[in-house]
């Protein structure tokens, strides 16, 4: 634990700082946004933030779907950014063409806008577009019923990459498959795991075979991921090729965490506080990481891979949340 005491101290001190600044929006938002401070190396200022969200709501109408239960999310993503106002009108003009060109106004696409604002020094946003219907499109004609909007923030992520869509569609339908025959149940989760896979260098078997330790290594202790969190265990699969000794160093941070304010089992379920702590050493393992362009490129994915996991849960919650309120309306 004494290796990971620093990121965990910091994301404790954020999530707290969060907490007491923004207490009515929802709780997961201010842990996930204290845990992309840390990866960021900064410390929440909850002023800053505000402000950002201030300018959200003033650069936005009513009925914006950067407003409401987004809108904090929003504003921690953008907050993380060098420019931040330039950044949001910025994704305000890409989440425009992204609806000219076809996808759907909600709850993720904000999101995918975000991230595809974020890439945009590396690829053009026309470029980038293309690349997501051509991502998008496949995983629809791979699994048509399983996907939908919450597939638009790994389609974003995907056409920032340099891969190439139709190996890479194939890639994502092996890892679904061989995993499925390994144990996986099908659904939305493996849909989501079999995105994060088809980052990374590594040969396929390779990552084949580390997820389904990894799993095994959590399935022997209790954990088993079956929604949203699913997608975790390709993250950690990607960081290490002792899988084992992974979880266990996750489940002593977890149990670290639980002892904290906030952090117990009336504030969270065991999984998520998972996947917090995974994040958490996985930020540790990169830095600790010797510095080479391929593992730089790695750990900018799987940083990239957090903090898109870390959106999908949030918007499912905040997607979950508002047809609740307007089911009991």
């Amino acid at each position: 634990m004494i290796r990971y005491q620093s990121k965990a101290t910091d994301f404790v001190e954020n999530y707290s700082l969060l907490k007491a600044a923004f207490k009515w929006d929802h709780n997961l938002i201010n842990y996930f946004g204290a845990l992309m401070a840390v990866g960021e190396k900064k410390q929440v200022d909850t002023e800053e933030i505000k402000e950002i969200r201030k300018y959200i709501k003033s650069n936005t109408t009513v009925f914006s779907q950067f407003r409401g239960m987004n809108e904090l999310l929003v504003a921690l993503m953008i907050w993380l950014e060098p420019g931040a106002e330039r950044v949001f009108d910025r994704t305000i003009e890409i989440y425009d063409s992204l609806k000219d060109s076809g996808f759907k106004g909600g709850t993720y696409l904000p999101m995918a806008a975000i991230i595809l604002a974020k890439n945009e020094t590396k690829k053009s946003v026309e470029s980038m577009i293309f690349r997501m219907h051509e991502f998008y499109d496949g995983m629809k004609e791979q699994h048509f019923f399983l996907t939908g909007q919450d597939d638009y923030v790994f389609a974003a992520l995907l056409a920032a990459t340099e891969l190439v869509p139709s190996t890479t569609l194939k890639l994502i339908e092996d890892f679904y498959r061989d995993l499925h025959s390994n144990g996986f149940s099908k659904g939305n989760a493996l849909q989501s795991l079999s995105h994060v896979l088809a980052i990374g260098d590594e040969p396929y078997d390779k990552k084949l075979e580390k997820t389904i330790r990894v799993n095994k290594a959590f399935t022997s202790k209790g954990y088993k991921f079956r929604d949203y969190t699913m997608s975790n265990l390709g993250v950690l699969a990607l960081l290490t090729n002792d899988p084992e000794s992974l979880v266990d160093e996750v489940l002593e941070v977890s149990d670290w965490l639980k002892t904290q304010k906030g952090f117990g089992g009336f504030s969270l379920d065991k999984k998520t506080r998972t996947i917090l702590a995974s994040s958490l050493i996985a930020y540790q393992y990169m830095d600790d990481s010797e510095v080479t362009f391929e593992k730089a490129v790695l750990a900018n994915s799987i940083q990239t891979l957090i903090i898109a996991q870390q959106v999908a849960m949030s918007a499912a919650v905040i997607a979950a949340s508002a047809a609740a309120t307007s089911a009991s309306t």
